[in-house]
């Protein structure tokens, strides 16, 4: 049983490592050479399909998948559709929150001008 913690754990930390090195050469091609908005919404797509597929594989090596599919449940190319709409909801949102704060431009901090000191 803690074998089965130590290897997700392990399992854990190679997504993590992945989607960490692709997001540090991604990141800087996405969001200086494109429009930000485009960039940011591209770059979280790559984070949710890393993780679609980091979850997939945990779960054929867990073997949950296999018992899913022999309790009935669909297999997940039948489920290619919803992933793949959920996918482009999770581009436009995080496309649109970009370009919303953007918008909100550079906020004026009031800066004090008078400071009371108590003894």
């Amino acid at each position: 049983m803690k074998k089965d913690y130590i290897k997700h754990m392990l399992y854990s930390g190679v997504i993590g490592i992945i989607f960490w090195v692709v997001g540090e050469v991604m990141y800087d091609l996405l969001t200086n050479k494109i429009w930000q908005p485009l960039g940011i919404a591209t770059y979280f797509c790559i984070f949710a399909i890393i993780m679609i597929i980091g979850m997939y594989l945990l779960a054929i090596f867990r073997g949950d998948y296999n018992k899913a599919i022999d309790k009935g449940a669909k297999p997940i190319s039948d489920n290619l559709g919803t992933i793949f709409l959920l996918i482009i909801v999770f581009f436009l949102s995080a496309g649109i929150f970009e370009f919303l704060y953007e918008l909100g431009g550079k906020s004026i901090i009031n800066e004090p001008t008078s400071y009371v000191f108590f003894d």
